[in-house]
């Protein structure tokens, strides 16, 4: 069924892209379903037992990308956000320990608005975030859809 999916978003000039989180089935075969791209969903943000380097090293290994995720959680105000910043900046040292930062394409979860909440905060901290964040794929494609008085509005930026 999803080659047939994949076909006609084709046909209508759209990517097909999947993002699969850590342990599902069918990443490792992403190819054979038609999909353009795939980025692999650790969920370490919440689940810190997870290993980071096979996780990287699957990456690597079947040529896909990797998604980064945060939420307004690591928010210098609220309790318990260094853990959260900590796990952040874990995915992006992982990424270059495992030589695919910079090389491979990377994806954003950032729950509601978890970019515009640290860029807007008042809090250095919060801000310095994603100058720490984004910088890494500078000349890469950011995608991501935000949701503003119930509507969606897609966003796409070149770093």
């Amino acid at each position: 069924m999803l080659p047939h999916i994949a076909d006609y978003l084709h046909k209508l000039d759209y990517t097909f892209n999947w993002i699969p989180y850590y342990g599902s089935r069918g990443y490792d075969v992403w190819q054979q379903f038609g999909f353009d791209q795939v980025y692999l969903q650790p969920n370490y943000y919440w689940k810190p037992q997870n290993d980071m380097d096979e996780v990287c090293r699957q990456i690597d290994s079947l040529g896909i990308g990797m998604e980064i995720e945060f939420e307004p959680t690591l928010l210098n105000a609220r309790e318990g956000s260094g853990t959260f910043r900590k796990r952040l900046r874990d995915y992006i040292d992982y990424a270059k320990r495992r030589n695919i930062y910079g090389k491979r394409p990377f994806a954003y979860y950032h729950g509601t608005n978890g970019f515009y909440d640290l860029h807007a905060s008042d809090d250095e901290a919060d801000r310095g975030v994603v100058r720490r964040t984004l910088p890494v794929h500078h000349k890469q494609s950011v995608t991501g859809t935000t949701t503003d008085n119930g509507q969606e509005i897609t966003h796409k930026r070149i770093y």
